[in-house]
């Protein structure tokens, strides 16, 4: 069955943000597609509600129809479970731990500029989304010394992998994925050669997991607002993990990601805590309700999700989709034209 959406729109924290409900009434899903990609273009956000969700065969639908060029998560932080039909779920991190605002995979060479959020089951609205205008965020961000040293600096990454054919004898507990997953290498040479056409600084251990570190701009240009945004994932800081067993009995560098700045100079408590306040301060909370859609441009937005509790007979179900990507631009020299009035 197909269906239709009636339109209206809501203010939440002064924030316009296009909502679309769906009615039992026969449509093609084309149509909500396009109001959709119309919203994303206007306002970088768009949400549907009472969408059919017995699973996500509606919702990949609307996937294919919104989105033009489907990625997976080659390079990413977490492994994903497969829900069927190129949805996957959304991280691996335990409900009690706060997953902080980002752009998605925004600690990579590429990104998508596109993703969605499917809810099939979250009882009482539990673990909401947060998402934030990022335009906003990086007015903020530039007028604090933090958000001035990473625009001169850069942002570098550190991130540990386990080796996936050690994994029997007990692999490092510093690792969330093998490199093999996350890269799609089969071997140790193909590792190596990888590493050094990306030109990475990599290291192996006896067991050989692996280290690898680079550097990316912090800030990314988005050509359509003519803006350079803060592009750093704070989330991949080391302290992410202070409230997660077992890696938050290690050093930040040897937690599964860590970044500093791109002079190698760590963050200090301060300075993650600027980065904390100001996302938090421009965060508008979704709530997931069964049928709910939440889709966003992922320069424009960050998005995050604070703890929650649990309920083990009732868990929190919601699939996510990523597509059109977007190789890194960085920062640009921005143009502003002007109007002279005689």
């Amino acid at each position: 069955m197909q269906y239709i959406e009636q339109n209206h729109e809501t203010i939440i924290k002064s924030e316009s943000l296009r909502q679309h409900v769906v009615t039992n009434q026969p449509l093609m899903i084309s149509n909500l597609s396009r109001k959709i990609t119309g919203d994303l273009i206007s306002h970088g956000v768009s949400i549907v509600h009472s969408f059919p969700m017995n699973d996500f065969t509606k919702f990949n639908e609307l996937a294919q129809s919104v989105i033009t060029y489907p990625m997976n998560y080659k390079g990413g932080t977490n492994s994903r479970e497969d829900l069927g039909g190129g949805t996957l779920s959304v991280g691996t991190e335990p409900p009690d731990v706060d997953v902080p605002a980002h752009n998605e995979m925004s600690y990579w060479h590429r990104y998508p500029e596109i993703i969605m959020f499917g809810c099939k089951q979250c009882p009482d609205g539990k673990g909401p989304t947060v998402i934030a205008n990022n335009l906003d965020i990086t007015k903020d961000i530039l007028s604090t010394s933090v958000g001035r040293k990473f625009k001169e600096q850069g942002v570098k990454f550190i991130r540990n992998f386990y080796n996936e054919d050690s994994k029997q004898h007990g692999h490092s507990e510093t690792c969330l994925r093998s490199w093999q997953q996350a890269f799609g290498c089969s071997n140790k040479s193909a590792m190596i050669k990888l590493c050094e056409k990306e030109n990475w600084g990599y290291s192996f251990t006896e067991k050989d997991d692996i280290t690898i570190s680079y550097k990316l701009p912090a800030f990314e240009f988005d050509p359509a607002l003519n803006e350079n945004l803060f592009f750093v994932p704070i989330g991949c800081h080391g302290y992410a993990f202070d409230h997660w067993a077992p890696y938050n009995s290690l050093e930040n560098h040897r937690r599964p990601y860590h970044l500093t700045y791109g002079d190698g100079s760590e963050l200090s408590t301060d300075d993650i805590n600027t980065i904390e306040q100001i996302n938090d301060a421009h965060g508008i909370p979704i709530f997931w309700e069964n049928g709910k859609i939440l889709i966003v441009d992922n320069r424009r937005y960050t998005h995050a999700r604070p703890p929650y509790k649990a309920d083990p007979m009732k868990p929190r179900e919601i699939g996510v989709r990523i597509g059109n990507p977007i190789e890194r631009y960085g920062q640009r020299e921005i143009t502003k034209l002007f109007s002279s009035v005689y």
